[in-house]
């Protein structure tokens, strides 16, 4: 199970990992279906995928703007704090970004194996390593 955000009333909602076609809770899927005629649109499909899209896109672009406030903050750090505090502070907030994205959390998503490559990569990389 996963949580996905109602594209009608903004709330959360469980739903399959296959069931990327849900974009609605349970109330809302209710209210929309009373709401619409008995004769269903034959690209209703599609709008609802394009909704779908829509609010992923949505969810990704909040979790970018997260993780661009944590580089602002670390990079404000380092002229800020010493090295040893900065290199705690780098750690920690690498932690928590692979802890977002890791494999496990997204069904082994092929996507997310690749940021936490691309990451641990990146890592290797640090001073603070």
């Amino acid at each position: 199970m996963k949580q996905a955000h109602c594209c009608e009333c903004g709330k959360r909602f469980l739903r399959e990992a296959d069931e990327e076609w849900r974009v609605r809770c349970i109330p809302c899927y209710k209210k929309f279906k009373r709401s619409e005629s008995i004769s269903v649109p034959a690209d209703s499909y599609w709008s609802d995928r394009a909704v779908a899209a829509e609010s992923l896109a949505a969810t990704l672009k909040r979790q970018l703007e997260q993780q661009q406030q944590t580089i602002r903050k670390l990079v404000a750090l380092q002229t800020a704090r010493p090295a040893s505090s900065l290199d705690r502070e780098l750690s920690e907030h690498w932690r928590a970004l692979i802890q977002c994205c890791h494999p496990d959390k997204h069904n082994g998503s092929r996507g997310a194996t690749r940021l936490t490559q691309w990451l641990n990569d990146v890592k290797g990389r640090l001073p603070c390593a």
